[in-house]
């Protein structure tokens, strides 16, 4: 793939990953299963792309104050979680929850933690 290709499949990949509101590793598994002729070089830049695209938005997001902010695991061994100088211990986490894939966000004055499985 050309790098303007490999642009273009990201950018693919993470209106996916917001439209459905999905795990990336989901959406960059079944994009290569969609797109059997890229090779394992293109979906390692593909991933980092896309990984790096989300953490940086992540990040800006963190910097500017945005407390719509959320965190995605696809297993949640989190000792420590914050968004927006909240915070959450695993202790006091559901333990239920453990070990389990989860997303993370802020609601009122509190984190809420949600299985994705």
């Amino acid at each position: 793939m050309t790098p303007s290709a490999r642009l273009s499949a990201s950018i693919d990949i993470l209106a996916d990953i917001e439209a459905r509101h999905r795990p990336a590793a989901d959406a960059l598994k079944d994009w290569g299963l969609s797109h059997r002729f890229a090779g394992s070089g293109d979906r390692a830049a593909l991933a980092g792309l896309v990984y790096d695209a989300l953490r940086r938005k992540a990040s800006a997001a963190f910097l500017m104050g945005d407390a719509r902010a959320r965190i995605f695991c696809s297993r949640n061994e989190a000792e420590l979680l914050a968004i927006d100088g909240y915070y959450q211990t695993a202790e006091s986490m559901d333990a239920s929850l453990r070990g389990r894939a989860v997303q993370v966000w802020l609601e009122g004055a509190g984190l809420s933690v949600e299985a994705l499985d």
